[in-house]
Formats: C-alpha cells, structure tokens, sequence
C-alpha cells in the first residue's frame, strides 16, 4: 500500500503545466485576459466596529437669547424709617378769601 501511495505522489508532482501545454520542450505563453465579466451582487453588512474615544470638547458658542419675564414674587419685608431731612423754606403767602364766605355753624353740645 505505501508503494502504491509513494508512486502516486511522484507522478502527480511529475505533472507541471508543460506537459499539459504542447509538444516537449517549448513553454506555454500566457494570452491575453478576456473581457471582464459581470459585477458580482452586493455582500451582506459587516459588524459595527467598536466606538472611538471622545475627543476634547470645542469652544464655547455665543449666549443666546434671554427667555420670558417670570412671574412676579411675594413683596419683600418693609424697610426701616428714614431719617427725617431738614424743613424747607417757607412759601409764598395765599390769597384772600372773601367777606362773604362762611363756614357752617358747628353743632353745640348739650351739658350733661
């Protein structure tokens, strides 16, 4: 059996492309490639890959536009008494009034 098996691998390592080509002794040529032939079907979608680190963090926008009025809060507690400031001068004098005004008459209390 090992016989057998050793001639085998000696004639199918005897066999190269010359002696498939041509005649002894002349070396097979290459000819020219032929038209390329239709694209193939799209391959199904890989795995995803793993995530990259985070990168530093980019610079600060400008501030954006102030929101709405809140609404309006408890009244705060009352402050303290100012001092009071000194009198002013004193004004020009009224005008007169007439004779003939009269106030009302007041009412008189009774004794007792």
């Amino acid at each position: 059996m090992e016989s057998v098996r050793s001639e085998i691998n000696k004639t199918l390592n005897s066999l190269t492309s010359r002696s498939f080509c041509s005649p002894k002794q002349q070396i097979c040529v290459q000819g020219p490639p032929g038209m390329q032939g239709p694209k193939g079907s799209r391959g199904r979608r890989g795995a995803r890959g793993v995530t990259g680190r985070k990168g530093s963090s980019g610079s600060r926008g400008k501030q954006g536009p102030y929101g709405k009025q809140g609404i309006m809060g408890p009244p705060g507690r009352k402050g303290e008494q100012g001092v009071m400031g000194p009198l002013g001068q004193k004004g020009e004098q009224g005008i007169m009034g007439s004779p003939d005004a009269k106030g009302n008459q007041g009412i008189l209390g009774s004794p007792g």
